[in-house]
């Protein structure tokens, strides 16, 4: 329950927002690719910029995905939670260089100030923290309790 509640955060306010932004970076590609070739040097920073917004999305996706299912169900399929833990290591990525390239781009990292690091921090910090529990706990616990099987009378 707890883990949900550090979720909310993030799936209620990032989450729709680089969803959204990445349905209109499809749109700004696409009129991009009607135009012609001659701006397909701008094409690759959206493109980059838009695997970066999915990223993240599938990451909340994973995570929600890692809290909610149940861990048998999880651990049986091999590839539920393959694509759990890859979508967990993406949105990783992903929080990881937001903060990197707020860090390091000095005009953002001044013009947000303490507060708006301590917002983003925080916005994060629930997924992140959720993320790579649920991530060892799906690494390192795989086993899978036996199923009890009823005795047939007969």
């Amino acid at each position: 329950m707890v883990e949900m509640v550090t979720l909310l955060p993030a799936t209620l306010v990032l989450a729709p927002l680089a969803a959204f932004a990445s349905l209109g970076m499809l749109f700004v590609i696409g009129q991009d690719v009607i135009k012609g070739p001659s701006t397909y040097s701008t094409d690759a920073g959206l493109i980059k910029a838009l695997f970066w917004l999915i990223g993240g999305v599938f990451g909340i996706v994973a995570v929600w995905l890692a809290v909610a299912l149940p861990y048998d169900a999880i651990v049986r399929s091999a590839a539920l939670r393959i694509g759990i833990l890859s979508g967990i290591l993406v949105g990783i990525a992903d929080a990881v260089h937001l903060l990197w390239t707020m860090a390091r781009d000095q005009g953002t990292a001044i013009t947000i100030g303490p507060v708006g690091w301590a917002v983003w921090i925080l916005m994060l910090a629930g997924p992140l923290c959720t993320g790579i529990r649920q991530m060892f706990r799906l690494i390192m616990n795989h086993a899978v309790p036996a199923i009890p099987v009823e005795p047939t009378t007969g």
